[in-house]
């Protein structure tokens, strides 16, 4: 069975069709504290956190970018209607379409949100980026090994993510500035 009809896809199924037993449970770990919803809800507390001990209203856009990337993750995921890889291979139970991957969009909306919100402090404030894209790459890897996504799906949700947090940032930023 042929994802989209991409060769990578069917390419990248093939060399996961029988991960370490490690990889897996990592990965059912990883499942339910990555997702879209748990991930949305932790931007809301760090981001509100934060401008309420900086008393700014700049860290609000950490919670504003993850959500709608999120939001349009979830519509996206309507629209286009594509089917995940077959039931029978899937290692976790997992619900509506596969395209874009809701973990990967919203982790790379994350990830992007601290690069725009903490990478130019410098020092050590660059960590958590580091660390926060790194964590996107594991979860979006971590949906191949659980045969719940295609390659392109996951593909997706990080250009997604990381676009959609880019364009909330610039577009709040000037609503702000004005």
């Amino acid at each position: 069975m042929t994802g989209a009809g991409w060769a990578p896809d069917d390419h990248v199924r093939g060399l996961l069709l029988s991960p370490p037993p490690l990889l897996v449970d990592a990965s059912v770990a990883l499942a339910p504290v990555t997702g879209p919803t748990f991930t949305g809800l932790l931007a809301l507390l760090l981001g509100v956190g934060w401008a309420a001990r900086a008393r700014r209203v700049v860290p609000l856009l950490l919670p504003a970018m993850v959500l709608t990337a999120n939001l349009v993750s979830h519509l996206l995921k309507r629209l286009i209607g594509r089917e995940r890889p077959p039931v029978e291979e899937w290692l976790i139970d997992v619900g509506n379409h596969a395209l874009p991957s809701g973990h990967a969009t919203a982790t790379a909306a994350f990830a992007m949100a601290l690069t725009l919100l903490l990478w130019p402090r410098g020092g050590w404030w660059r960590a958590p980026v580091v660390a926060a894209w790194g964590l996107s790459l594991v979860v979006g890897l971590s949906r191949l090994v659980l045969h719940v996504h295609w390659a392109s799906d996951v593909l997706a949700g990080w250009l997604v993510g990381a676009a959609v947090a880019l364009i909330t940032y610039f577009a709040a930023l000037k609503l702000i500035l004005r």
